[in-house]
């Protein structure tokens, strides 16, 4: 799947109450074909949820278990994102645009128990609505419960990467909780602003890598050509710890279920004489 698998959905009161929700046309006609009449919506907890797909009135239907049990409501957001199948992910946003605490309970229709999410497990987003309030040219307010999440670990200087594979240099304003930045992207794009657009939602992604009782948080992105990750920020102070030389392999193997989670083992180089 393409980055366009992804939509964002500022849910209405009336959305709600109904249960019903509509889903952007832009998106309909792209993957509708693809989309079975029922699916699976997989939140970051892990809860599981059946819906029916409504093709006739573009619209996925039977939605009442999700708004009741993760209490959403009118001018919360949710980011689905259409992975093949059945299947969706989705990410559930607060009133102030932060991802939420996802509650770890058990529902009756459930039969395990949901997954602790974490920043170091799939990373941690806010959204902004762009087309209400004042015009977005080169700067974005940061949700208060999102610095509360990651803002220990926002260095002063960020880089900023466009699902597109766009990226640019941006400065993280601590005392003001704000990102700059988006004046260059606009320029990129050809509009003079950002609220050409709906919503924009930002994530910072880690991965952790384990060596014996020792951890490092690193952070991770895609290249330019999109043909592979990189890891970004903490390289450099894994490899000062590690003491890690040219030629030396380092191997990350999966230490759990989970793709962000890692067991570190280090093949030193060693120069053989003859």
């Amino acid at each position: 799947m393409d980055s366009t698998s992804k939509f964002v959905k500022l849910l209405s009161r009336g959305e709600c109450v109904l249960h019903d929700l509509l889903l952007p046309h832009v998106f309909f006609e792209k993957y509708a074909a693809a989309i079975p009449l029922t699916v699976k919506l997989i939140i970051r907890n892990g809860c599981e949820i059946w819906v029916d797909f409504d093709k006739k009135n573009e619209r996925f239907t039977g939605l009442g278990y999700l708004f009741s049990h993760f209490s959403l409501r009118g001018g919360q957001s949710l980011v689905f994102q259409y992975v093949g199948g059945f299947n969706f992910n989705v990410s559930i946003f607060g009133l102030d645009g932060s991802e939420i605490e996802y509650p770890n309970i058990v529902h009756h229709l459930q039969t395990y128990r949901p997954r602790n999410v974490s920043l170091y497990d799939g990373g941690w987003s806010f959204s902004s609505y762009l087309n209400y309030g004042q015009k977005v040219i080169d700067e974005v307010v940061i949700p208060r419960c999102f610095l509360d999440v990651v803002g220990h670990l926002l260095p002063d200087k960020l880089e900023l990467i466009v699902s597109s594979g766009l990226h640019v240099v941006s400065s993280f304003y601590r005392k003001d909780r704000k990102i700059s930045g988006f004046a260059c992207i606009c320029n990129m794009l050809g509009v003079s602003s950002l609220n050409w657009f709906n919503a924009l939602v930002l994530k910072v992604d880690y991965i952790t890598a384990y060596k014996d009782q020792r951890c490092w948080l690193l952070q991770i992105h895609k290249r330019l050509d999109w043909k592979r990750n990189t890891i970004h920020n903490g390289w450099i102070q894994f490899r000062d710890d590690m003491e890690l030389y040219v030629g030396d392999v380092c191997v990350f193997r999966w230490k759990n279920d989970t793709v962000h989670n890692f067991d570190i083992e280090i093949v030193r180089y060693v120069i053989h004489v003859d």
